[in-house]
């Protein structure tokens, strides 16, 4: 899954920023030299483009909101939101469209179901938030955004039920679209990618398992969607990335130090056999990557792969077919370190898996609860029924009657002969 912590954003004029949040200063990179830090009490934050320049919206570890917008080489800080307006946020998506600012945030739940807001800042007045939907975080990564146009963009996020969801929304005036089900993967999402075009959405999901992991894909667009496939299942996948390449769909994952890779010339019906493409170092992460667009400011902040090790260095770009030759790659780190990555990587592993048990647990207990609850409630309202049914109807009472005297009756006796 992306590392939130970096982000690279390449300009339209090629200019290239590599952002990093170390701790909670926050840095970027810029040719080939390392920036003082812009803050240094940042829990998290997102950049994007606006009007040809940066423009970052940060959460504060006071629960203030910033603006750092790119301004004659430097940025210049704006004050969004005082602190205290925001709490136990976990990602959040700024985006701004004139003199309105759009916040796109999620905020994590004790039962580990993330809920996610919409937020408008309008002139000097925020409005108030409005839930969107209630979502299950992939990793680190509680949702991803992508922009189709100034006004436009797609949400995807993972709901409640384990199934991969798009939600289209309009900023001016704001309009939320229906949901639409993209994948649904029968076990934890060990990663994701996704690429959309005008009228189509193409998306790669690694689906982790017991003993091996599976790489699910599938195609959907205006009229159908193409049935999910497992189009590759092993050991020891990760970090799977999706994008167009050359006129056809090509789907890269990494397994030990190698890259792998699996082609499609139809649009994703049908893939030629994977092939190994180019070595990897074993600390190899994956990092959000925006590009610049003339007409529409910026596009899909799809990924990009770096050297964990030397997080200061720029990301390897596998955007086009690379032969190992021609590859520059930093000198690989010492066997242990790279022992030291598995074994990080495995632990992690772990606690994923056992995240995810834990929020499942979490929902069944709550269901659970309901249900006794209903129970409870429906045995009583039985009981009561029961009580008023056997209840007597109460007799009126009357007051008996005094017995009667009567006087003796004396019989004539029979005359004898």
């Amino acid at each position: 899954m992306q590392n939130p912590k970096f982000q690279y954003l390449l300009k339209q004029n090629q200019e290239s920023y590599l952002f990093l949040l170390n701790g909670k200063k926050l840095l970027f990179r810029h040719a080939g030299q390392f920036s003082a830090p812009l803050a240094e009490d940042v829990l998290t934050y997102h950049a994007t483009f606006y009007q040809g320049e940066i423009l970052i919206t940060c959460l504060r570890e006071n629960g203030s909101l910033t603006l750092f917008r790119q301004n004659n080489g430097g940025f210049m800080e704006i004050s969004l939101a005082e602190g205290g307006r925001l709490s136990s946020v976990s990602a959040l998506y700024g985006k701004m469209e004139g003199d309105v600012f759009h916040l796109f945030y999620t905020v994590s739940a004790q039962n580990g179901i993330d809920q996610l807001y919409y937020w408008q800042k309008r002139t000097d007045a925020w409005q108030k938030p409005i839930l969107l939907d209630r979502l299950l975080p992939m990793g680190s990564v509680p949702f991803f955004a992508h922009t189709l146009g100034a006004s436009h963009l797609i949400l995807y996020y993972r709901t409640a039920k384990n199934i991969l969801c798009a939600r289209e929304v309009l900023l001016s005036p704001f309009t939320l679209g229906s949901l639409k089900t993209i994948l649904t993967a029968p076990g934890p999402f060990g990663d994701l990618s996704v690429f959309s075009e005008t009228d189509c959405i193409h998306a790669l999901c690694l689906v982790r398992g017991l003993f091996s992991n599976q790489l699910h894909y599938c195609c959907k667009n205006n009229d159908n969607t193409c049935p999910t496939k497992i189009v590759r299942e092993e050991s020891g996948m990760e970090h799977c990335l999706l994008f167009p390449e050359n006129g056809r769909v090509s789907l890269y994952w990494k397994n030990q130090s190698r890259a792998f890779r699996l082609s499609s010339l139809d649009g994703g019906m049908t893939f030629q056999p994977a092939e190994s493409c180019f070595s990897l170092p074993a600390s190899t992460i994956k990092i959000p990557y925006l590009k610049e667009n003339g007409q529409t400011g910026e596009v899909f902040a799809d990924s990009r792969t770096g050297d964990l090790l030397l997080p200061l260095q720029a990301p390897v770009m596998m955007t086009r077919p690379v032969e190992p030759a021609t590859v520059s790659f930093a000198p690989k780190a010492d066997i242990s370190l790279q022992i030291q990555s598995e074994m990080d990587s495995l632990k992690k592993l772990l606690q994923e898996r056992s995240d995810e048990v834990s929020r499942l647990n979490a929902m069944h207990y709550a269901q659970i609860h309901r249900l006794e609850n209903e129970l409870k409630q429906a045995k009583a309202e039985l009981q009561r029924l029961q009580t008023r049914e056997q209840t007597p109807c109460t007799a009126v009472e009357s007051t008996p009657a005094a017995p009667v005297e009567t006087e003796p009756t004396l019989e004539a006796a029979e005359p004898s002969e």
